[in-house]
């Protein structure tokens, strides 16, 4: 993995030449794919409903929370991803 402390993150190999940039894009689109996917089949539809108005009180559809995913910011994902090592 890369460090966190690293001034240019976006630029730095983490996996041989995949940058971050290139890796947030391949897991925003494996992100979306399942999210759309699970908009297919009805029964893992409505468990996603179910535990959407649990969580949340209220329900995105599919394409809502793709357009969601995209909007995911690489600053975002290394917050998360410094919040989620630090513990």
């Amino acid at each position: 993995m890369y460090p966190i402390h690293n001034p240019h993150p976006f630029a730095t190999p983490i996996y041989s030449d995949v940058t971050i940039f290139q890796y947030l894009c391949f897991v925003r689109n494996q992100f979306k794919a399942t999210v759309l996917m699970n908009g297919e089949n009805q029964d893992t539809m409505f468990e996603d409903l179910a535990a959407q108005a649990l969580n949340q009180g209220s329900y995105s559809s599919p394409a809502d929370l793709a357009q969601q995913i995209d909007s995911i910011t690489a600053d975002e994902a290394l917050k998360v991803r410094h919040l989620s090592v630090s513990q």
